[in-house]
């Protein structure tokens, strides 16, 4: 009983603590905005500009939405919520704390921040995956955590990019520039080996809304990093376009 209570109690737990933690970002971004501080400041031209602030709205709007169906009576039995419900409350709590060292200006600490959170979105997406792969869960259920750790690639990606370059080493002796366009070559292939490894199209899609990003960031700063972002964004696309007809059309004929 004691173990069912607990259970409840985080399933509760994750819109009360979700709402909260999204009052503080944006009470916190502001009381920043007054301060006059620009958050990270490096040589890196990798990290997307205000687009950041979308994705977060965007992941945070998903896992609300996700937190209120899985305290609905008909999910009240579905073992798999019991087992997020303390990662999901992780992936809130390092959001914030992100979010904190983001505005401070600690490099290193964010990109170890960044990390945690990738390990823990990839653990989420690959038991949410597994289960709708088994037709236990629909697949609307994954769409938040694929969202999530499409995000969460590009920023752990973008992270490190940041980290080296502040940390004295630009790319040499390939330069700033060239050590961007490997990170985001890097990207395309964690895309689209993970959106195969895993069945899917989504994943690879937020990264390449991403690149999108990196592309209106640095078109009028460096041509290399953005021709590159937005060939690899189109071409990121046009394979999650295509991974998504062809899993419809797989799934069509499993059914006839």
């Amino acid at each position: 009983m004691e173990n069912h209570s607990r259970k409840i109690a985080l399933r509760w737990a994750q819109p009360i603590v979700i709402l909260a933690s999204a009052a503080f970002m944006l009470a916190y971004k502001f009381w920043d905005a007054l301060q006059g501080s620009a958050g990270l400041k490096s040589n890196t031209l990798f990290i997307p500009d205000k687009c950041a602030l979308l994705f977060w709205a965007v992941v945070y709007i998903g896992f609300f939405i996700y937190s209120i169906y899985q305290i609905l009576p008909a999910q009240r039995n579905k073992l798999l919520y019991d087992r997020l419900s303390a990662p999901v409350l992780f992936t809130i709590a390092i959001s914030v704390a992100w979010q904190i060292v983001n505005v401070q200006g600690r490099i290193g600490m964010s990109a170890l921040i960044t990390f945690a959170a990738l390990i823990n979105a990839w653990v989420m997406w690959q038991w949410v995956r597994s289960r709708i792969a088994d037709c236990s869960y629909n697949q609307w259920i994954g769409v938040p955590f694929s969202i999530y750790a499409g995000w969460i690639t590009s920023l752990t990606i973008g992270g490190l990019s940041d980290w080296l370059s502040t940390s004295g080493w630009y790319g040499v002796p390939l330069g700033n520039a060239m050590m961007n366009v490997i990170m985001i070559i890097s990207g395309v292939i964690t895309g689209i080996a993970l959106s195969i490894k895993h069945n899917d199209w989504l994943y690879p899609a937020v990264i390449a809304l991403t690149f999108a990003c990196i592309w209106h960031a640095n078109h009028h700063l460096n041509a290399v990093v953005a021709l590159t972002a937005i060939l690899s964004g189109i071409a990121l696309g046009i394979w999650s376009a295509g991974f998504a007809i062809f899993s419809r059309l797989r799934t069509d004929i499993s059914q006839l």
